[in-house]
């Protein structure tokens, strides 16, 4: 299957919609892209009835996540900031003249740190997997390191250690000139400690979309939804300014709001170019299904088969409304750790830096959430039979529909990002004025809308 100039086309008119509430009138600049998603793709889960930890975790996901270019449709997990961060940093040369061999002496020490840094996260990592396993934890991370697994403990002091030594040998060879970097140094190192560092680093813990019903239904029921601290452990602080607030009032009050609605269409999309989003080669074959405008999928004695609503030219006159309950622009902040302005501060690394030490790719720094998305497209006569047809096909069938990013069915796609499915019988169709519209659907996760990036 393949992704017609008319598809591409109106995921340009939703992206001018969605840079306008992320950019407003201002200019998007070089560095910057517009990525979009899908309608009903999870936000971060916030509220009274979410752990902090829960909202932490989700917030850790998108702030940290580095993204590539090569498709506007935003799938996170290209690389690490904070990570990145960590490496640029190691690697700085401040002003001065230092002797050769002092320039050794930082080098092996660089080299030792960032070896250390690259243990530590990798041990980490390994036992971290091994805890969110084990089903008799029933102890924060920390306090279960010490008991099964003390190599990442070991790794822990190995990196303190070697930071120390870069922050001595940096401050014999530069003096004064080196206490903001190695200051710096230092918040990165604690940043990652296994036990809270107040501005540095989160509680995180996973939980599943489940777990988070479950505990909205407790909130509902007068209940104290259950907190447990077992799966809990610390990552880099990122932050969202009065996001809790903002998602308690969605949810209470959903019944009260005021509806934000906009709309597009093909011929919106044909007058700009990705380009105008920040992105100059742009492959419809990266994330292919994201950009399917109506797909299904659907089995047959045994044999899973896959179709798709092909736009065309004569397809132009299809345009979509999008409705929500609630709608805002958020931006990203960070711990104390950050640098911002970074490569503006420290412009200069030392020869036996890594190459490619910032990768071409993109961070996000605002993103646009919302509340309780409804759909309602306009098509032109052959392309609502067409569309109407498979719809009612694939409700016969059993079979899941995709519709410009609705799941529709009763089996979930399976897709850990998506939120609920809708019902069939949820969808109207209106053969008199050609549309096909889907209900809000309120439950408690807000929706990631689109996001806002910057070249690093």
């Amino acid at each position: 299957m393949s992704i017609s100039g008319a598809e591409e086309a109106i995921w340009r008119g939703y992206a001018s919609q969605i840079k306008s509430f992320l950019v407003g009138n201002g200019d998007l600049g070089k560095d910057g892209a517009v990525f979009v998603t899908p309608l009903t793709t999870q936000g971060i889960a916030a509220g009274d009835w979410i752990d902090p930890s829960v909202t932490n975790c989700q917030l850790s996901r998108v702030s940290d996540s580095l993204m590539s270019r090569d498709s506007p449709v935003y799938i996170p997990g290209s690389g690490s900031y904070f990570s990145t961060v960590q490496q640029y940093l190691a690697y700085v040369k401040l002003n001065g003249k230092p002797t050769s061999a002092n320039i050794i002496r930082l080098t092996a020490a660089q080299n030792k740190f960032n070896d250390a840094y690259e243990a530590y996260r990798k041990a980490k990592k390994s036992a971290l997997a091994d805890y969110n396993e084990d089903p008799d934890k029933a102890i924060p991370f920390d306090s279960w390191c010490v008991r099964n697994s003390p190599g990442v403990l070991t790794k822990w002091d190995a990196m303190q250690a070697a930071s120390g030594a870069l922050i001595k040998i940096q401050q014999e060879v530069y003096g004064n000139d080196a206490t903001v970097l190695n200051q710096q140094i230092n918040k990165m190192v604690v940043a990652q400690s296994l036990s809270a560092q107040p501005g540095l680093n989160m509680s995180v813990i996973a939980q599943d979309i489940n777990n988070i019903q479950a505990n909205l239904k407790a909130s509902q029921d007068g209940n104290k939804p259950a907190f447990p601290q077992d799966g809990l452990y610390y990552s880099p602080l990122y932050i969202l300014q009065n996001y809790k607030d903002m998602v308690n009032d969605w949810v209470i009050n959903a019944n009260n709001m005021k509806e934000t609605s906009f709309s597009f269409s093909i011929e919106d999309g044909k007058s700009s170019q990705w380009s105008d989003y920040g992105f100059e080669h742009v492959s419809t074959k990266a994330n292919f299904r994201y950009w399917c405008f109506l797909s299904a999928s659907a089995s047959y004695e045994s044999t899973t088969i896959d179709e798709k609503l092909s736009l065309d030219s004569d397809s132009s006159s299809i345009s979509v409304k999008v409705s929500f309950k609630g709608l805002k622009a958020i931006s990203l902040g960070t711990g104390t750790w950050d640098v911002p302005g970074l490569r503006d501060k420290y412009p200069t690394l030392m020869d036996g830096a890594p190459k490619n030490i910032i990768p071409d790719l993109v961070k996000a720094e605002k993103i646009l959430v919302g509340y309780a998305p409804a759909l309602e497209v306009k098509f032109d006569s052959n392309s609502y039979h067409r569309a109407a047809g498979m719809l009612n096909k694939q409700m016969k069938a059993g079979g899941r529909v995709s519709f410009f990013g609705f799941d529709i069915g009763a089996s979930a796609s399976g897709d850990v990002e998506r939120t609920n499915t809708t019902k069939y019988d949820n969808v109207t169709y209106n053969a008199q004025s050609l549309t096909i519209s889907i209900p809000a659907v309120e439950d408690s996760y807000p929706v990631l809308v689109g996001v806002l990036a910057r070249k690093l």
